[in-house]
């Protein structure tokens, strides 16, 4: 029987990697479907376009000074690159790395009218250093696969920002859901959320008793909490 990858590392990203990942390839279509935030510009594509009008100009000059040969072969070469720069720029290709390589966090509901989640990501960069967990409530317009009650455990995916001091201080949970459509990989990424090494309960349980103390605090905002699961400033 095959084994899931869900849970496994995930690839590189930025000269570092997710711990536990998805690893499956996300699905375009429900990406461009329920994923609310909007796409990042991405420097490589600007870096693969800046490539392909250069080989475009080179294939131009090759064929006027009668080099038709490496003038072919600049204008396949301008073709495939200006391909690559287009799938760069296309908003789903970009949200799906998030999907299939980023962090896997746990979510839960905390209100249903208006649905709100509450998630949470261990903030460490370095793992030799004390837990810091950061939360942060968000609105979703859709979440599918899921059962629409408070409690309800949503597990998620998130990219982050720069680390300072060996924590970082900012992420963007995507509810796991939003890049699937299978309901077993949303059941097999929970399962994946399990006990961390130096803590001795599950990080569903760590959340659940955070959830309280995010309920009357702003969407969006990043709070931290110790291992004592007091609240601290970073």
């Amino acid at each position: 029987m095959e084994i899931s990858p869900i849970g496994e590392e995930g690839k590189s990203l930025n000269f570092s990697f997710a711990t536990r990942a998805i690893n499956i390839d996300a699905d375009q279509e429900q990406i461009a479907k329920y994923d609310e935030y909007t796409a990042k510009s991405n420097p490589l594509q600007y870096a693969a376009l800046a490539i392909a009008v250069g080989l475009l100009g080179l294939g131009v000059y090759l064929f006027v000074i009668g080099h038709w040969v490496w003038g072919v072969v600049s204008i396949i070469a301008f073709l495939f690159v200006f391909m690559i720069s287009r799938s760069l720029g296309k908003a789903t290709l970009q949200k799906s790395i998030a999907y299939e390589d980023g962090l896997l966090i746990p979510g839960i509901i905390c209100s249903t009218n208006p649905l709100q989640l509450v998630a949470m990501a261990d903030m460490r960069s370095e793992e030799n250093q004390p837990p810091i967990y950061g939360c942060t409530k968000f609105s979703v317009a859709a979440l599918p696969l899921h059962s629409l009650e408070v409690g309800t455990r949503v597990p998620c995916v998130s990219l982050f920002g720069m680390a300072v001091k060996g924590y970082r201080r900012h992420f963007e949970p995507r509810p796991v859901s939003w890049g699937y459509t299978d309901p077993n990989i949303i059941q097999s990424a929970i399962v994946a959320i399990d006990t961390a090494d130096d803590v001795e309960i599950s990080e569903w349980e760590i959340l659940e008793g955070l959830a309280s103390k995010m309920k009357d605090l702003p969407e969006k905002e990043v709070v931290f909490f110790n291992a004592h699961l007091e609240r601290i400033a970073l």
